[in-house]
């Protein structure tokens, strides 16, 4: 699995999942959503927390980095990317109102779950059933003109990290891949993702750390560390504390519940 999840982007399937939906920290241009079903959800969005209550949905947009951290039981889904192209064509430079949506009468609740099993039914019904969600939450939450206009650079930038975080990355490095003066590129990349590129980079090795320590069957720690990126023990463990406010071992125990 890889952080930028370009696989996600190229699937025609919908993904739906309901219960604990903990991931490690990735992004993709699909629309991704979350509904929690317990007070006290959380998502770390752009290295920001969204805490959501109750029958509270999350509206995840295009490229946003988000981990979902929270062991509280939540609806997980995932558009497909062709069944979206009307409502991309719509919303454009456009942001919505509010990414997060109270469902006090249930009726995104219900339309969620018309999506449990909708792979196993027609494109054209997909579809309908995306345009109807995607719909209704328009009139719910209506577009606006956005304050962050698409930086293509960025998303350049950001794949990247994404291929090459396991190397001796500094600013003054990626400025000169892309030609940029390295404060241009830092302000334009904290303008957009909300974080700085250090932390954007800790990130994407500690995503790497997580899953290659789940799908590793030896686990030297120190090797595995290193092959991550980070320069030293005392560097990651200092990243993961700042990021996570745990333990590595506690973070883990979560994620096989």
């Amino acid at each position: 699995m890889s952080y930028y999840e370009i696989t996600r982007e190229n699937n025609n399937s919908l993904s739906f999942r309901v219960g604990n939906i903990s991931f490690p920290a990735h992004f993709h241009l699909n629309l991704e959503f979350v509904y929690a079903l317990e007070d006290g959800f959380c998502v770390l969005i752009d290295g920001k927390k969204n805490w959501l209550n109750k029958n509270q949905l999350l509206i995840i947009d295009s490229y946003k980095v988000h981990h979902i951290i929270s062991d509280k039981k939540a609806i997980s889904i995932v558009f497909p990317i062709a069944p979206c192209k009307d409502f991309f064509a719509l919303k454009k430079d456009q942001e919505f109102s509010s990414y997060v949506l109270t469902d006090d009468d249930l009726t995104i609740f219900k339309l969620l779950m018309q999506f449990d099993k909708v792979n196993a039914k027609n494109d054209l019904i997909k579809k309908g059933r995306i345009n109807s969600f995607l719909g209704e939450l328009i009139e719910r939450q209506p577009l606006s003109p956005s304050i962050k206009k698409s930086n293509s650079l960025i998303i350049n930038v950001i794949k990247y990290l994404h291929l090459n975080f396991t190397r001796p990355l500094s600013l003054e490095i990626i400025a000169k891949e892309f030609n940029y003066n390295k404060f241009t590129i830092s302000h334009a990349f904290k303008t957009q993702t909300g974080m700085n590129i250090k932390s954007y980079i800790n990130t994407l090795r500690l995503n790497s750390f997580i899953l290659e320590l789940n799908t590793k069957n030896e686990r030297n720690i120190t090797e595995l560390i290193e092959n991550c990126g980070f320069e030293s023990p005392q560097t990651f463990y200092r990243v993961f504390s700042s990021v996570y406010s745990c333990s590595p071992k506690k973070l883990m125990n979560n994620f096989k519940k």
